[in-house]
């Protein structure tokens, strides 16, 4: 079994769960969650994301903001219950109906044409890799691997 848990050494001043449950009303409500809306969806103060943003304009502004939320969804991990050990982020970010954002792993992994666009990255990241260190011998496996995988 999987539950949500913050990343090791992220701060935050609401329960993984929380975070998780909210975002998942905003991708059912919109389709996906994305930096802005999250934003958009936290700014009422009875908001359950409201207290992890910065309000303060004085401080920090919109931008700023859409960085907290993507930081925030990078740091939910899924973590076995069993053993503790982070398995996967909660979310990945994906593009869906040309509009790129964030939605579950889980519903990602079990649709098809979303896999399919995480796998293609996923590829796209292992070939940069290769031409990355393909000049170091200590790689030599492992690129073998990767060109195995990937071509």
């Amino acid at each position: 079994m999987l539950e949500v848990q913050w990343k090791r050494g992220s701060r935050h001043k609401i329960k993984a769960a929380d975070a998780h449950d909210e975002l998942t009303r905003i991708e059912r409500e919109f389709g996906i969650s994305t930096p802005d809306r999250i934003v958009e969806e936290s700014k009422p103060r009875s908001a359950p994301l409201h207290v992890e943003f910065e309000w303060d304009d004085r401080i920090a502004g919109h931008k700023w903001r859409k960085r907290e939320a993507g930081e925030l969804v990078r740091d939910l991990m899924l973590v076995s219950t069993e053993t503790g050990n982070e398995t996967a982020p909660a979310r990945v970010s994906v593009t869906v109906e040309g509009e790129r954002g964030y939605l579950d792993t889980i519903h990602v992994i079990g649709d098809d044409e979303l896999r399919s666009q995480i796998i293609e990255e996923a590829k796209a990241g292992l070939n940069a890799w290769r031409r990355r260190y393909r000049h170091l011998d200590e790689f030599a496996e492992v690129l073998k691997a990767i060109g195995k995988t990937i071509d």
